[in-house]
This record gives structure tokens, C-alpha cells and sequence, in this order.
């Protein structure tokens, strides 16, 4: 039995709701009832349910961009529509307890990137296009939109008929769909499900209410899934107001989320998957459910979501989203910075403006997290984040990656040393576990070693077995943080950050190392060049000036590699990475000096 087993129960929703661990064990038995889609009550259902107001207000917001968002565009790539619709029925029928058939049936002809991906004709589904023109469609084109968004959705339609496909497997997709539809329905007054059809309309939030609740991710370690399988059956349930069922997604839809989400994140508002941009999408679940059912919701739960939206606003980069720490696959479940000059992050926080009036979302000089391990210090020129969380989920690690002491630096507000990103998952395992590596990011590695196996199967791309403790702190005060973690069981190595106006320094120190080598690696963003200084000191020329980072340890050997990071799910651009190799030995401890080369002028 796993240390985290008992844990892992008691956070399951399989503990509040025996039925599905039932259903779970009806399924590894091979006797789970197939799905059975009843028909709609006669003339029961309405359109345009959703409350808008709130959103309208969020949305403008937003400053808008001229360029509207086309619905074949996918990941910030333009695809044709042949291609997409192609996509949304190849594979076949698939499990949706077989991850490794979804694998499989990824793509055609077992592509390994983004065309073989089973979160391409996924997010395409979606209808992240029809949100978005229903949200900048000016009051006197909304009929035209109206008709535009009906006929793309007819034709996706007709294209995924199948409830065994791609697009109805996994119910997160079917609610996150759910979702944006009825937004650009409402936001359009009901001119889209007119267009449609009344009947057609509500015939398919009908399926999708059934799909999710039979299909519902009600798992033995719980995530990101769950919530939006909720989120959805709250939204779909309101367009039922007057059938049973209708009345039963709504209540549990909400009541559940309540409960998910204060056992799916800690008491200091982190969410428990170890990714800030998971985070970040969960966080903007819940506060749509608190936008649409405001008057349901339990104190407990808004307190814990405003801590959510606070770790957001402590949590944003320079490009106004959450640093990419842990997995980043591109989740939205309304993706206005696709159409807007902010960043995600930055939207979410108006979005948290809406829910808690008056409150204050600005940027903290300091912010410490420390059951979800992050530590954010904002100080003259610098911006520094260290990641010292555990492995997710009860040791599971399903959205983690082997970054322990691992730093995110930005400089006169613009990125320096940055995080690799994730920039796929199953279609090329390589390449998944290249990204989440130890030698990915910014920290001390022993031995070429990972801190944390990496496993290679199927299953394994979604986990990462290790600690769900964060590290422990040994030192904090008004100049910076030390925090300690042992990883294979032996090596005991602590890292502190400080950072002050002209300069941010790395101490670390280590423990039994074993005589195996000891190597650093910290990724330079894109337009950041390096060169080296000294044997392990660099020059570093980036947009904002010219730093300097020296070493304490003369002996070590320095070079400048190639590196690459992704920018966003699919895509990955080559970048330099700096490595420094240090032989086993005493004393054990280096130190690391990041200052720039002239001071800022004045004013």
C-alpha cells in the first residue's frame, strides 16, 4: 500500500460519495453499465440561462485586441478546417478508463507532436472561438455573430455524433464545452441556440448533462478533472430548471465544488496539484461557479477562494500570468487573454474584482506560501520566485515536475531565467520528461541523477512519485529564505534566496553527496545571450541590461549549451542554458551572485 493511500481516500470524493467507488469497482470488474442518454422532457428547458451581467462587466475589462480569434485556431496555431473536424472522429471509440488507448488514438499515422495529440480536437471542441466573438461582438452585429457562431456549431455537430468519440470521452471536455457555449449563448441573448434550433440546443446540453454525470472524473486521488466535470453540471443544470435532473446537476454541481475545492487545495490557498498555471485554471473555475451562484456558496469556500485569487496576484511574471512552475498546458475554461493585451493572470484577477468587490489583488513585494512552496520576494530590479512544494497530490504527482529549489528570475520587468515549460504529453514521451526534469530547471542536481524517478510509461507521464511535503525552512527574514530538502533518500541539500535591489544571491549548500559531481543549470529566456566569465561565471546581455553572475567556486567548470523551453502548449523555441559542473568534494557550498553590470539610470 502507497504512505499516502489512506490520504488520498479521505480527499477522494470517493469518500463523500460511496456510489462512485462502486462504480469504480464495478469497472475494473468489468460490469460498469454501458451509457445510456435519455431523452429530453417535452418543451422542457430554457435558453439563454446564464446570468451575464457579471461577465459582461469582466469582459469589459478587458482591452480588447482588433484581430478577432478564429474557431480553427488551436494552441496560438491556425489549422484547416478539414483537418480539425478530421480529428474530432479519428481514433474511434475509446475507454475512458484506458489512458493508454486515448495514447494510442491520439493522432494520425502516431504523430509525435501536436498534430498527434489528443488535446488538439479537444481544445478545438471546446468553442473557445464562439466565447470569444460573443464576447466582442458589438450590440448591433450580435445577430450576425449569432449566426456565424450557430453554423460552426451545426457543423461541429454533425461531425461528432459518436459518444463513444474523442470529443465525449472525457467529461471535462464535455462540460468545459457546455460552458463556453452557453456563455456565448447568453451573451448573445439567445441568438445562437435560435439559430441552432431551440430543440437542437437544448437536445445537446441535455446529452451533455447525461455524459458527465455517468462519465463524471470522480477519482481515487482527485484533480483539476472533477472540478470542471462540477462547474459543468452546475451551468448545464441551470438551462433545466424545471426537471429533476436539471435540479440534481445544479445542486450537486455547486454543493460539491464547495467541497472539492477546500480539500483539492491548502489552507494558504495553493492548489494541491503542484503547478501554479493548474492554479490558476481552477482558481478561474470556482470563481465562474461564485459568479453564477454567488448566493449558494459557503463562507468557508469564498474564503478559500479569495486566498486562491491572493496567490495568483503574488504569483504573476512579467508577462502578467502566473510563473509556468509545474505543468502548462494551455487550460482555460474562457480564454480572454487569447483576445486581450493582458495576461492570464492579470485577467483573472478582474475576474476576482467581480466576485469580492473592493478587495485588493494588487502585487505583494513578498508573498510566502509555505504548505504549497512558493516564496515570491519583488525587490528593485528583481523578481524572484522559488518552488520548494512536494509532488502533488499525496505523493502522485500528476501536474508536478522535478523542480525542488528550482528559481524564476525576472529583471527590470522582463524574464531572465525562466522555468522550461511543458510543451507536450503523451504524443512524445522523451520529450515529456525532458521538459520536466531536473535538468530543465534552475537548481543543483547530484549526479546527473533526478531527485525523483521520472517514469516512462503511459500511466507513469502523469505522475511523479515523490514527497507531498514541501521542504522544510530553516531561514526567513526581511532579507530572504533557506529551505532544505532530501531527495533519493540520502542527498540533503538547502538553497537560500536573497534578494536585494541590485542583486539576488543563491546560497547552496549540501549534505552527502557521495563523491558523485554536482552540476547547476539555469535556462536564459529567449533574447537573453550569454557568454562565458571566468571559468564558472557568465555575462548575460538581455533586453533589460547586462548582468553578471559570478561563483564562489573557481574550480568548477562552466559552459554556455543550447537549451529550449515552450512558451505555450505544442510549441518549444531554442534557447541557451547555463551548466556548471563542480566535483564532489569540500566545502560543500557555493555561492551565487546576480548583480548587473551598470546600476539603472536615474528616473
Amino acid at each position: 500500500m502507497r504512505p499516502c493511500l489512506l490520504k488520498a481516500l479521505w480527499l477522494s470524493p470517493w469518500s463523500r460519495h460511496p456510489a462512485f467507488l462502486w462504480r469504480k469497482i464495478r469497472s475494473k470488474l468489468g460490469a460498469e453499465p454501458p451509457l445510456v442518454v435519455r431523452p429530453r422532457p417535452p418543451g422542457e428547458g430554457r435558453c439563454a440561462a446564464l446570468p451575464v451581467d457579471g461577465l459582461r462587466r469582466w469582459f469589459e475589462a478587458c482591452e480588447w485586441q482588433a484581430e478577432p480569434y478564429p474557431w480553427t485556431r488551436v494552441f496560438h496555431r491556425d489549422f484547416s478546417e478539414e483537418f480539425l473536424l478530421g480529428r474530432c472522429h479519428s481514433g474511434g471509440p475509446l475507454n475512458p478508463e484506458d489512458l493508454a488507448s486515448l495514447a494510442a488514438a491520439s493522432g494520425p499515422n502516431g504523430a509525435r507532436d501536436l498534430t498527434g495529440d489528443i488535446k488538439l480536437p479537444w481544445e478545438f471542441s471546446r468553442g473557445y472561438a464562439f466565447v470569444l466573438q460573443a464576447a466582442g461582438t458589438p450590440s448591433g452585429r450580435r445577430e450576425t455573430a449569432a449566426a456565424e457562431i450557430a453554423e460552426k456549431i451545426v457543423l461541429w455537430e454533425e461531425h461528432n455524433r459518436d459518444l463513444g468519440g474523442p470529443n465525449w470521452i472525457c467529461a471535462m471536455e464535455v462540460a468545459l464545452r457546455a460552458v463556453n457555449w452557453a456563455c456565448a449563448d447568453a451573451l448573445l441573448e439567445g441568438g445562437v441556440s435560435e439559430r441552432v434550433g431551440r430543440d437542437r440546443w437544448l437536445d445537446g446540453l441535455w446529452t451533455a448533462g447525461q455524459v458527465v454525470e455517468q462519465r463524471i472524473e470522480a477519482r481515487k486521488v482527485s484533480s483539476n478533472h472533477y472540478l470542471a466535470d462540477l462547474l459543468g453540471l452546475a451551468v448545464i443544470g441551470l438551462h433545466f430548471p424545471a426537471t429533476a435532473d436539471g435540479r440534481r446537476w445544479r445542486r450537486f454541481g455547486v454543493a460539491e465544488m464547495q467541497k472539492a475545492l477546500l480539500r483539492q487545495t491548502y489552507r494558504d490557498g495553493g492548489l494541491y496539484e503542484s503547478s501554479l498555471p493548474y492554479h490558476a485554471l481552477v482558481t478561474e473555475m470556482a470563481l465562474l461557479l461564485a459568479l453564477f451562484a454567488r448566493e449558494s456558496l459557503r463562507p468557508a469556500f469564498l474564503r478559500r477562494l479569495e486566498r486562491m485569487a491572493r496567490v495568483v496576484a503574488a504569483c504573476l511574471d512579467a508577462g502578467g500570468d502566473v510563473f509556468p512552475i509545474g505543468d502548462e498546458d494551455g487550460g482555460r475554461v474562457i480564454p480572454l487573454d487569447f483576445i486581450s493585451r493582458r495576461g492570464r493572470g492579470e485577467i483573472l484577477l478582474q475576474l476576482a474584482e467581480q466576485v469580492f468587490p473592493g478587495a485588493d489583488f494588487s502585487r505583494p513585494s513578498e508573498a510566502f506560501f509555505p504548505r504549497s512552496g512558493w516564496w515570491v520576494r519583488r525587490r528593485g530590479d528583481f523578481e524572484v520566485c522559488l518552488e520548494f512544494g512536494g509532488y502533488g497530490p499525496c505523493g502522485y504527482g500528476s501536474h508536478a515536475h522535478n523542480d525542488t529549489l528550482s528559481v524564476v528570475i525576472n529583471f527590470r520587468g522582463s524574464r531572465l531565467f525562466v522555468d522550461p515549460g511543458t510543451y507536450l504529453y503523451t504524443p512524445d514521451p522523451e520529450a515529456r520528461n525532458r521538459f520536466r526534469s531536473a535538468a530543465a530547471h534552475n537548481a543543483l542536481t547530484r549526479g546527473g541523477r533526478e531527485p525523483w524517478p521520472l517514469p516512462t510509461d503511459m500511466p507513469g507521464l502523469f505522475r511523479l512519485p515523490g514527497p507531498d511535503r514541501p521542504g522544510r525552512v530553516t531561514e526567513q527574514d526581511r532579507s530572504g529564505i533557506r529551505v532544505e530538502t532530501t531527495t533519493g533518500g540520502t542527498f540533503r541539500c538547502s538553497r537560500r534566496v536573497q534578494v536585494e535591489a541590485d542583486r539576488v544571491i543563491l546560497d547552496d549548500r549540501w549534505s552527502k553527496a557521495g563523491g558523485e559531481p554536482l552540476t547547476w543549470n539555469f535556462t536564459l529566456a529567449p533574447g537573453v545571450l550569454a557568454e562565458r566569465d571566468g571559468a564558472a561565471g557568465f555575462r548575460l546581455v538581455a533586453p533589460s541590461g547586462v548582468l553578471r553572475l559570478a561563483c564562489s567556486r573557481p574550480e568548477a567548470e562552466g559552459r554556455v549549451e543550447d537549451g529550449e523551453m515552450s512558451p505555450g502548449y505544442g510549441r518549444r523555441e531554442k534557447v541557451q542554458r547555463l551548466r556548471v559542473r563542480l566535483a564532489g568534494g569540500m566545502p560543500e557550498e557555493c555561492l551565487w551572485t546576480l548583480s548587473p553590470e551598470q546600476p539603472p539610470r536615474p528616473g
